[in-house]
């Protein structure tokens, strides 16, 4: 289990960091794009916009696979493309069309980017795929990457040794000699068991029928403190000194278990104080004894879930590192639920806006964003991983007051219901 839940929390953290690469690269690349097209003149011809457009899409360092350049009607003044010019010429052109525009869909992320400025209402539309070269990638981001493929390693090879071990073992048994002989267990003493449960790594205290201890196993007597000649005639509060995981007395669940109504074991996750005063955690089961003439006494079986609970321990860090590793980006970034509500701000996004860990656990994303959340509230967070440029402008709040603009970008996580919010600065716009 311990492997399993290792690989998922790797898986998990790999698809964050691809995630967050390919946000990476779509805003590296779009403002390549904007860079080039504003050196443009406004009156640039359609052939000067194709030439642009031809050297962006050949550019191995961006990763478009298609670009088309729209005016302000919705008329297309250039495009550009991986795919415009094969030599299909005995495919009809309508199946040439939707064979182009399905390779497009499959290799690369859609969007719609408005151009500001001169460009007068004109819109980019674009195909982005990943980069045949980056000449670019964040540390922290390829950090991540790295943390998560090893996890997933070690998790993947812990599974393939645990299959190898398990069939080691069915294959022992399989061959070992079989006997005609049952065994019987009324063969074996009543005084071995304790020995036996031992060996299993469980402990015993057998009691009389006034809960007073008549024996201990070796496993028992480690747990508790006690030894067995110590513990004989003392009563089983005294000598199991059990409490539950909230530290709640536990006496009145094991008399319930003793009861001579009592109708099956009880078993209690709790923590057990030895004799010398020490605390770990244990697994417990308190179960009457009968025979043929009715109640003869009772037992309390312990079992050590220190190991256990320590492997959870180490798993909790685990799922803790991912969020640790956001918190070294340069941008900022949240995880809300499909409504906006946040359930994680990294150390970016609480530097930048003024708050402290726990101010934004559980807030609407109108208190960090009330332009557009908070005055248009027909507007959802969710709207804007659909790339649509009709969307109202982004305007962040600091703690202070301050109004900062920033750049969103929104996706949807894989396999929950959630989203994942990347935020950057961008500038004010002024009129004159």
């Amino acid at each position: 289990m311990t492997f399993l839940l290792l690989c998922g929390f790797s898986a998990d953290a790999w698809s964050q960091a691809r995630r967050l690469q390919q946000q990476a690269d779509q805003s590296y690349g779009l403002e390549r794009v904007m860079s080039r097209l504003q050196a443009l003149s406004p009156s640039a011809d359609e052939s000067s916009l194709q030439v642009v457009l031809d050297q962006l899409v050949r550019d191995p360092e961006l990763g478009f696979r298609f670009l088309a350049l729209r005016d302000a009607g919705g008329r297309v003044r250039a495009t550009a493309g991986r795919y415009e010019h094969w030599p299909l010429r005995w495919v009809p052109a309508d199946v040439v069309l939707q064979l182009r525009e399905l390779i497009y869909a499959f290799t690369g992320r859609h969007g719609v980017l408005a151009l500001e400025g001169d460009a007068g209402g004109a819109s980019l539309e674009y195909t982005l795929g990943i980069p045949d070269r980056r000449a670019w990638q964040d540390e922290a981001i390829a950090r991540l990457t790295r943390y998560s493929t090893l996890g997933f390693l070690l998790g993947l090879t812990g599974l393939l040794a645990l299959a190898v071990v398990l069939r080691r073992r069915e294959g022992a048994k399989s061959s070992a000699p079989s006997s005609t002989a049952r065994w019987d267990p009324r063969a074996t003493s009543s005084r071995d068991i304790p020995d036996l449960l031992a060996q299993a790594g469980l402990g015993l205290i057998l009691l009389d029928r006034s809960l007073r201890v008549s024996r201990l196993n070796a496993i028992a007597e480690t747990l508790t403190g006690w030894v067995a000649t110590d513990a004989r005639d003392q009563q089983v509060f005294s000598v199991a000194r059990l409490r539950g995981v909230a530290d709640q007395p536990l006496d009145a669940e094991l008399q319930a278990a003793w009861q001579v109504n009592a109708s099956a074991p009880v078993r209690l996750d709790a923590w057990i104080q030895t004799r010398g005063g020490a605390r770990r955690r244990v697994g417990a089961v308190a179960a009457l004894l009968r025979d043929s003439g009715g109640p003869t006494g009772a037992m309390l079986l312990l079992s050590d879930a220190s190991p256990r609970h320590a492997e959870l321990e180490k798993l909790r860090q685990a799922a803790r590192l991912p969020q640790a590793l956001m918190d070294c980006l340069d941008e900022g970034v949240l995880q809300t639920d499909v409504s906006g509500v946040i359930r994680y701000a990294n150390e970016r996004v609480r530097a930048w806006l003024g708050y402290a860990p726990d101010e934004l656990q559980g807030e609407g994303i109108g208190k960090l964003l009330p332009v557009p959340f908070m005055h248009q509230s027909e507007v959802k967070i969710a709207d804007y991983a659909s790339g649509s440029s009709t969307l109202p402008a982004v305007v962040a709040w600091h703690k202070n007051g301050t109004a900062v603009a920033v750049e969103l970008m929104v996706e949807p996580l894989p396999g929950e219901e959630g989203l994942a919010v990347m935020l950057r600065p961008r500038k004010l716009e002024t009129k004159d």
